[in-house]
């Protein structure tokens, strides 16, 4: 019995074990639970409460917290957290409700069966400095764990976020956004490998700003692909609320606009990233305004259709871009920037931004299969020398400064096929109205990579006003009317290594054009038409070529107004003339230019095969005179064939008028004015202008009017190697001056004289004024030269008539005075040569009148005259002895002494003098030597002034006898003239012993 009984006491005593092991085991189960349920959750709410009160710096209440160990749940309810600097809400739920899943524990992971929130809720405030109400606890809750131990296992499912709300207070913007309603719904979230490539279904919506917005999809967040599918359907996002908080500061305002976007995005992680997107995107009622707080754009539709795109792989597909009666506007400064510059603020990387951009942008392949653009309005201000699509108002003149306003209407485009793809084109069509006027119409292919294009260009009637501020600035005239209209051709084509090139073949025409100068409003320049035909011109390589240039009835005028002023010499404004380049640096580390930099610079090759002009009509007037002057170049018409910048062409000129109706002008030679060596022949004239209509101008400049007289020319102009050779040939036909006029800018030279000494006998003038110079110098002006030589002959007239009238006839001599020897008033030889060329120049120019003025040297003429009166008493001595002899009579003063007579008459002269002489003792004059008689004679010779006056009035008497001898001048014209004194005026080594002639 024992063995038995120790046996079965043996086997009891495990059992009472396990009874108490398990009575206990559910003691402490039900204490556990009756704390779970009872104990802990006020504990925990006591240490959360104080914990996240510690924390985060802010009060935090929360009302329940209920534990359900039965079920792994845990629910917190009423749960809020104050704000740090204000007594509002910052945080708050309802209700949080967690469910744990038994197995967590088994599979050390957690696992979560349901996670729920009740009406969470959120006040964001974004304070003046920038700052949030939440900006203290960023970054409060790093760890500082490591992140390379692998992540905990987790499964988180049917996580909903119930009626939830948020506030977002702009305080800078002063501006308030409201979610409401806010339902998220997530399946689930785990990264078990079971559950990887399960597709998570997401759902989110919410009222923002009173708009609803839904996004539905699929992701497998956590396999190795990332397939991610969403649904994204937005209707009518308010654009301006949610572009204020754009992380990038920009300088422009959206005012309002609408976003709705409904489109499907799939991505894919593995093998590679793949994101593909398909949609509808579209924008309404958009209106911008830029930094100074101006309409920017107007845009009521947008509508884009993207067929399936991948950006990561840089393919877009836009299926089509419709654009609907959008407005631009945009507006240049006086410094040159536009508005569209100045939308984002400048940045010190920007121009390595934009290079990566760019690079990427020319990476990727993007195909639009239709892009249409309707009733588009487009206006460009310009106050740099303004395109708004808004053409029914012109921009705003904002500067002081006079803008280019022009306005595009009726902008329609039409682009089919376009595409980034490689030497492929599509086609567009663009038409518009500019200005409320003219049309224009481009259409033809084009394509992209790289740029080419074949268009049809047409231009009709384009007003040419409205671009009158882009040459204001260098010319002083306003276009006052004028179209331009064009059918052509334009290639575009970008080739690799020589950048851009472009060529137009077509006609250009300009017609109706008018304008006037700014200063006085008055005609400058008109024409009913002038075109171009056949137009072939190019860029890289730069040429022009033309078939025939016409222009057709041209009027131009030249005015010198009231103040001295030249219209034509103020067209250009001041500062507008080009410098002279600089000499280019040759050196092997100077930077080469590129093709494109040096197409357009000198050598272009130019071709003008023939330009026509006619029904040309030229106005000249003064209105600086009283009266004023006028005269007209009319019925100019004519021809330039061959114009070329070729270095060995010249072309030949032939152009023909009128001057006030009746003189015939021509002008006719050869010129090369496109080369960079000017070459000029040219040969001008015109016969039979009337000169009595200069009236105003010679009573102003001469003082007087003008009775009578033509005027012809002939010029001949001669530039080669910059020298310039001219001959101007003047001839003036019976000019007349007339009546006397008072003018303070009369000049003071003799005028009527120069004319008489220019005037022939026939009335004729002939002046040969040869001009010479360099056109490098800036000082050199032809008529400024040809003035400046008329001029000259006015001077010479007053101060040495004499020299300029042996100029005109050829002699080249002084013909202004004779000149004597002391003593004598014989006119020699060399005074008879002056006296014949002196009677021509009389004889040649009637007009002229001579006055003879006789001079003699007190001095030496007194000795000569007494040594002409000691020979004179020897010389009468022999005619009385001829006498005697019965000889045949010859004048005293045609005598000749013969060495071997001179003694013997010497001794009878001093004989018959009766002064007293030396005498011997006895009384007797004593014979003397020769020197000593002829030293008593001239002592006792005695010459008075009225001996000189008479020696001055014989040479002035012996000339005129001279000059009457000739039997070419008549007596009328000659006059003696009692001399002032017997010596004339001092004139450099000329002698005193003279006679001189004046002019009158």
């Amino acid at each position: 019995m024992r063995p038995s009984v120790v046996s079965l006491l043996g086997r009891l005593m495990p059992m009472q074990r396990l009874r108490k092991l398990l009575i206990w085991s559910g003691a402490v189960f039900v204490a556990v639970a009756l704390f779970a349920f009872l104990g802990l959750p006020p504990l925990m709410r006591s240490f959360l409460m104080r914990t996240l009160s510690d924390t985060l710096h802010r009060e935090v209440t929360i009302q329940q917290i209920k534990i359900n160990p039965l079920t792994l749940s845990l629910t917190v309810r009423g749960v809020m957290v104050k704000d740090r600097e204000a007594p509002d809400t910052f945080v708050s739920f309802d209700q949080l409700f967690i469910n744990l899943q038994s197995v967590s524990a088994l599979r050390w992971a957690v696992i979560l069966k349901d996670v729920r929130i009740d009406r969470p809720y959120i006040r964001i405030v974004r304070h003046q400095d920038g700052s949030y109400n939440f900006s203290d606890l960023l970054g409060a809750g790093d760890s500082g764990q490591g992140g390379g131990a692998a992540p905990r296992k987790f499964s988180f499912n049917n996580i909903r976020i119930v009626d939830g709300s948020m506030d977002l207070l702009d305080q800078p913007r002063q501006t308030n956004h409201t979610v409401r309603d806010l339902n998220i719904a997530l399946p689930f979230l785990s990264n078990y490998p079971y559950h990887i490539d399960t597709s998570v279904a997401p759902r989110v919506s919410a009222m923002i700003n009173d708009s609803r917005y839904i996004l539905e999809g699929k992701t497998k967040p956590f396999a190795s692909s990332l397939e991610t599918t969403f649904d994204i359907d937005v209707t009518d996002l308010d654009i301006p609320y949610y572009l204020t908080y754009m992380p990038v500061k920009t300088n422009f305002t959206i005012r309002s606009g609408k976003m709705s976007l409904k489109a499907k995005l799939l991505f894919i992680q593995h093998p590679q990233p793949a994101l593909t997107v398909e949609g509808r995107i579209a924008l309404r009622q958009l209106a911008v305004s830029d930094a100074q707080d101006r309409p920017l754009l107007a845009l009521p539709l947008l509508d884009v259709v993207l067929a399936p795109t991948e950006p990561l792989a840089r393919l877009f597909h836009v299926a089509s871009v419709t654009l609907e009666s959008p407005e631009l506007f945009i507006r240049r400064d006086p410094s040159g920037v536009t508005n569209i510059q100045t939308l984002f603020p400048a940045n010190p990387d920007t121009r390595t931004d934009v290079k990566a951009q760019d690079t990427t942008a020319t990476s990727a392949v993007v195909d639009i299969d239709t892009f249409q653009l309707s009733k588009g309005m487009l206006s460009f201000s310009d106050t740099a020398t303004a395109i708004s699509i808004k053409a029914e108002k012109n921009a705003e003149d904002h500067t002081p400064a006079e803008p280019a306003n022009l306005v595009a209407q009726e902008i329609s485009v039409r682009a089919d096929n376009l595409t980034t793809r490689k030497d492929r084109q599509g086609t567009t069509v663009v038409s518009f109205r500019l200005n409320k006027g003219g049309t224009a119409t481009v259409k033809g292919p084009v394509g992209i990579a790289p740029l080419s294009a074949q268009l049809a260009v047409s231009l009709k009637a384009i007003d040419l006003r409205p671009f009158q501020p882009y040459f204001t600035d260098r010319v002083k005239i306003h276009v006052t009317r004028g179209t331009v209209s064009t059918d052509g051709n334009l290639s575009l084509n970008h080739q690799e290594g020589s950048g851009l090139q472009a060529a137009y073949k077509g006609n250009l025409s300009a017609v109706q054009f008018g304008s006037v100068d700014k200063a006085h409003a008055q005609d400058f320049l008109t024409w009913q038409s002038l075109a171009f035909g056949d137009l072939d011109v190019g860029y890289n390589p730069t040429y022009v070529h033309i078939a025939k240039v016409a222009l057709t009835d041209f009027y131009a005028r030249l005015i010198v107004h009231p103040d001295g002023s030249v219209n034509l010499a103020q067209i250009m404004e001041k500062g507008t003339v080009e410098e002279k380049p600089t000499s280019p640096d040759t050196s092997p580390t100077a930077p080469q230019p590129t093709p494109s930099e040096t197409s357009g610079k000198a050598g272009t090759d130019v071709q003008i095969r023939t330009v026509t002009l006619q029904g040309g009509h030229i106005s000249f007037s003064d209105a600086s005179l009283k009266p004023a002057y006028s005269v007209d170049l009319t019925e100019i018409g004519g021809r330039v064939t061959g114009l070329s910048s070729g270095e060995a062409t010249l072309a030949d000129v032939e152009l023909r008028g009128k001057v006030n109706q009746f003189a015939p002008l021509e002008i006719v030679g050869k010129i090369n004015p496109l080369r960079d060596d000017l070459f000029v022949d040219l040969k001008a004239g015109f016969k039979d202008m009337d000169l009595s209509s200069a009236t105003p101008y010679s009573g102003k400049y001469v003082g007087y009017t003008v009775e009578k007289g033509k005027l012809s020319f002939d010029l001949n102009y001669q530039i080669a190697n910059r020298k310039l050779d001219s001959k101007n040939n003047l001839f003036l036909d019976q000019f007349t001056l007339g009546e006397k006029v008072e003018s303070p800018t009369a000049t003071n030279l003799p005028v009527r004289l120069a004319i008489a000494l220019l005037k022939d006998r026939n009335g004729e003038i002939r002046l040969d004024l040869p001009v010479t110079g360099s056109l490098d110098d800036p000082e050199f002006r032809v008529w400024k030269v040809v003035l400046q030589i008329l001029v000259n002959l006015l001077s010479k007239a007053a101060t040495a008539p004499f020299a300029l009238l042996g100029a005109l006839i050829g002699g080249g001599e002084e013909l202004g005075y004779l000149e004597y020897e002391p003593g004598s008033a014989t006119v020699a030889d060399t005074n008879a040569k002056k006296i014949e060329m002196l009677v021509k120049a009389l004889y040649e120019r009637p007009s002229l009148k001579l006055e003879i003025e006789g001079h003699v040297d007190v001095e030496k003429d007194r000795e000569g005259l007494r040594q002409r009166e000691f020979m004179r008493k020897l010389k009468v001595q022999k005619f009385n002895q001829r006498l005697k002899q019965g000889q045949a009579s010859i004048p005293v003063a045609e005598l000749n002494l013969e060495p071997a007579e001179y003694e013997p008459f010497l001794r009878l002269a001093y004989k018959a003098e009766t002064f007293p002489k030396p005498r011997n003792l006895v009384g007797f004059a004593k014979d003397l030597p020769v020197p000593e008689m002829e030293k008593l004679m001239l002592t006792h010779t005695q010459v008075n002034d009225d001996g000189l006056r008479l020696l001055a009035s014989q040479r002035a008497m012996k000339v005129k006898d001279a000059i009457l001898r000739s039997g070419e001048v008549e007596q009328g014209r000659l006059f003696i003239i009692e001399p002032k004194s017997l010596a004339p005026e001092k004139r450099n080594t000329l002698k005193d012993s003279r006679v001189d002639f004046t002019i009158r």
